[in-house]
């Protein structure tokens, strides 16, 4: 296309998007049989027409109605251009504030905002989402096109308390009951716990990122709420569920007394200073037969039978995080958590 400098057309901004052009035809080519070198020429400002692509026309759904598979665990729903609404109960589930749940009278799912939706997520807020269903390594979501708030202070839907994890809670609040924690990882601002009850096992994802946490240890009972999640690359998309707790209050630590000796039960285990950096000291009621250390992920750093009630640690070569302090007598096991900076 050649725009003369002689026309209107040459002063004015190209266009953007689609258009038609309308023009004359010429050409510029020196070299025999001139084949090549065409060239559209327009002239006015009318010649060039842009395309204005039709607005998509949402259709109202029911959550529950989006979220139906087939037998390769792929979503029914994909592309479809939806208009839903529930109330919000979590606030944003990732660092970039992009993803939150959403729960209406039938089920949950994931919504995810960009900047254009302009939204940030309030728990108990009632809205309407306009957008598409998507699906991402096993995870359905919907991936918000604008977001339109309509009020504040609804009533949430009471956690499903469940047992194993599967398609039917992903993107609504669940509770598990008095599981125990087996192994911990850290990993930047995301702490990975392990958790059994019975022979089921669970993963759940603390992310620092969006709260303050307390983080739980080797052999810390709890019941945890949270959002279910899902990141599975293969089909039929039945595995890597995991629990994301919206804040600390998601995460309930059972306190256990498992001791049968009464004298030993009412002892007191004193730690200073906590936090510590290069020593700590520890101080008992009592005699202990055995004391030692452990990281989070239950790893021994060290252990030594104590000469009195008194005793004096060096911790200098301790990376900092946290550390449980084990005091053992006849059997039983006073245990503290210690943070080294």
């Amino acid at each position: 296309v050649y725009i003369s400098p002689q026309t209107e057309l040459f002063y004015l901004s190209a266009p953007k998007g689609n258009f038609n052009i309308t023009g004359f035809v010429s050409q510029q080519d020196s070299v025999f049989p001139f084949f090549q070198n065409y060239e559209l020429v327009p002239n006015f400002e009318a010649d060039i027409e842009t395309i204005i692509s039709p607005k998509p026309v949402y259709k109202a759904y029911k959550i529950s109605e989006l979220k139906t598979q087939n037998s390769k665990g792929e979503a029914d729903s994909i592309g479809v251009k939806a208009w839903i609404n529930g109330i919000v109960h979590s606030e944003t589930l990732d660092a970039q504030k992009q993803q939150f749940s959403l729960v209406d009278l039938t089920a949950g799912i994931i919504v995810k905002v960009t900047q254009n939706a302009d939204y940030i997520a309030k728990r108990g807020e009632m809205i309407d989402v306009l957008g598409t269903l998507k699906q991402a390594n096993g995870l359905t979501y919907f991936d918000a096109d604008s977001v339109v708030y309509i009020s504040a202070n609804h009533t949430q839907f009471a956690p499903s308390i469940i047992t194993q994890f599967n398609e039917k809670h992903e993107g609504s609040l669940v509770k598990l009951e008095v599981v125990k924690v087996i192994s911990t990882e850290e990993n930047q601002n995301i702490t990975s716990l392990q958790l059994t009850k019975s022979s089921a096992t669970f993963t759940i994802q603390i992310n620092k990122n969006i709260a303050s946490f307390q983080i739980p240890v080797v052999n810390d009972l709890l019941n945890i709420t949270g959002i279910l999640l899902q990141d599975d690359s293969s089909s039929p998309f039945t595995s890597n569920y995991f629990i994301v707790p919206r804040d600390s209050a998601d995460i309930e630590f059972i306190k256990t007394v498992g001791f049968e000796n009464k004298y030993f039960r009412n002892s007191t285990l004193k730690l200073s200073p906590n936090p510590a950096e290069n020593f700590i000291e520890i101080q008992t009621d009592f005699r202990a037969d055995k004391i030692s250390i452990t990281d989070i992920s239950g790893k021994e750093l060290l252990n030594f039978e104590p000469q009195s009630i008194f005793s004096h640690i060096d911790i200098c070569n301790f990376k900092p995080g946290i550390y449980l302090v084990k005091v053992q007598q006849n059997g039983n096991v006073i245990t503290q958590k210690i943070i080294k900076h």
